[in-house]
């Protein structure tokens, strides 16, 4: 009955997650059981079977870490929304756009940045910034009840200040993952902003002074 329940699937993962932190116990947080289903709980939802892409596990899996838990999100009806249409690849996918980072020793914070056309979840470490960008026009009711393909977001800039680790520490490397596309690529800095590659849907940006 939560109206966070009945709205885009990163935005009700991020509310779980930060339900929990705000708790304050200094303890790994994890969110289980995420997944769609039919009124009242009797089944899976239609929407996998609609979902040919994988937006649905994409984003249970990628918006509880962005937004502070220890890992991905866990993932009900996995049958349905894993097994069956073959989207293993999002688990790889999501491997690699933490590579190379070592979220422990980042001692990662979350923050959320404001955007325009994007709902940016960031982790702030020691020397690292990770960003994932999420099309706030899209989302399982656009794609999959309306039939709205995704559109291409492009000459998307984001100020380098908010992705700074420090105050005084400006990012001097950026790179952007495209986790639909699983290219790593170097983002464009353009003045006081940062110029995120040609996607759709989503984007993950790794910055480093």
């Amino acid at each position: 009955e939560l109206p966070v329940c009945h709205g885009p699937t990163d935005i009700l993962a991020a509310d779980a997650v930060a339900e929990l932190r705000a708790f304050g116990i200094r303890k790994p947080i994890i969110l289980t059981e995420t997944g769609f289903v039919k009124p009242k709980h009797s089944g899976a939802s239609e929407c996998y079977e609609k979902d040919k892409h994988g937006m649905l596990l994409h984003d249970m899996l990628f918006a509880p870490f962005f937004a502070g838990a220890a890992g991905t999100g866990h993932v009900w009806f996995w049958k349905q929304a894993i097994d069956t249409p073959n989207h293993w690849r999002h688990f790889q996918r999501f491997r690699r756009a933490i590579e190379a980072t070592d979220p422990p020793a980042e001692g990662f914070e979350p923050i959320q940045i404001d955007h325009p056309q994007l709902r940016i979840y960031a982790l702030r470490g020691r020397r690292t910034v990770l960003a994932w960008c999420r099309d706030s026009q899209n989302d399982w009711r656009s794609e999959l009840q309306q039939g709205v393909a995704p559109r291409t977001l492009s000459n998307i800039r984001i100020p380098i200040g908010d992705l700074a680790p420090t105050a005084s520490a400006a990012p001097a490397n950026i790179d952007a993952y495209d986790p639909w596309e699983d290219r790593w690529a170097p983002a464009r800095r353009e003045g006081a902003d940062v110029v995120l590659p040609e996607f759709h849907r989503s984007l993950v940006l790794r910055c480093r002074p």
